[in-house]
């Protein structure tokens, strides 16, 4: 692709030809014109051949004026059609420069939780407790953060709970469920947990999915799979079921 100054350079030639074809038409038009003022009985050099027929190759080749005009003419277009090249690539070029820098620049929302006992109205971390008293319910703390470089609007999620057997037969399809509209600020200090969910005892198993819009109004969403266990969740299950569970845009 041409750079700038080079493109100046070509039009730069461009209107030096066509000024020394306005000078060319000029003097050979006032020629013409001084001839045709004569006289008839002074006789004169000039003009007895007579004028080429127009536009025929001995107008071309011997009206400098016509020759100089067609030279700038064919310049000219080159000039036209090299400048169109060159902006097309320059605009694909920049459309591209435009659209990795949103891609760089854009949010990247992830999300998931730990969990915590629910024990009437107090809420006990399981590295606190010895052992699981009698009524003791395991409670979720979904949340959420935005470990990119732009703030998000958190628009839905999803949660469910399945045991390991279930969960490795095959994908499970998640939906909008819960709408939930929340800006995500960048940075692991700004996580927040966005919903309590009571997991039911049978399941060993928590996954869902977070949707979200970027700055540009575009839609992405981060789908989490986690195993709980007897103190924490773990991820390391996502190395073992479909790949769906862990997808994201």
């Amino acid at each position: 692709m041409l750079g700038h100054r080079r493109q100046y350079r070509i039009l730069g030639v461009a209107v030096v030809f066509a000024l020394v074809g306005i000078a060319f038409f000029g003097a050979y038009h006032g020629a013409r014109h001084w001839e045709s003022t004569q006289p008839r009985g002074i006789s004169i050099e000039i003009g007895k051949k007579g004028h080429p027929r127009f536009l025929s190759v001995d107008y071309l080749i011997e009206d400098p004026a016509v020759f100089v005009n067609l030279c700038v003419m064919m310049i000219t277009g080159g000039v036209l059609v090299v400048t169109l090249i060159t902006s097309r690539k320059a605009l694909k070029a920049s459309t591209q420069v435009t659209e990795t820098l949103i891609a760089t620049e854009r949010p990247y929302v992830t999300g998931g939780g730990g969990f915590d006992y629910r024990i009437g109205n107090f809420i006990l971390h399981p590295a606190m407790m010895v052992n699981v008293p009698a009524g003791g319910k395991r409670v979720l703390g979904l949340n959420v953060a935005n470990y990119g470089k732009t703030p998000a609007l958190l628009t839905h999620y999803d949660v469910r709970f399945k045991t390991i057997g279930e969960v490795m037969t095959g994908p499970t399809k998640v939906t909008k469920e819960n709408p939930h509209y929340d800006w995500l600020a960048t940075g692991h200090e700004n996580a927040k947990i966005i919903a309590e969910i009571d997991i039911p005892d049978e399941k060993d198993v928590v996954f869902g999915c977070f949707w979200y819009l970027d700055s540009q109004k575009k839609e992405h969403y981060f789908r989490f799979i986690l195993r709980i266990g007897d103190t924490t969740t773990h991820s390391t299950i996502a190395d073992e079921v479909d790949k769906s569970y862990t997808d994201w845009t």
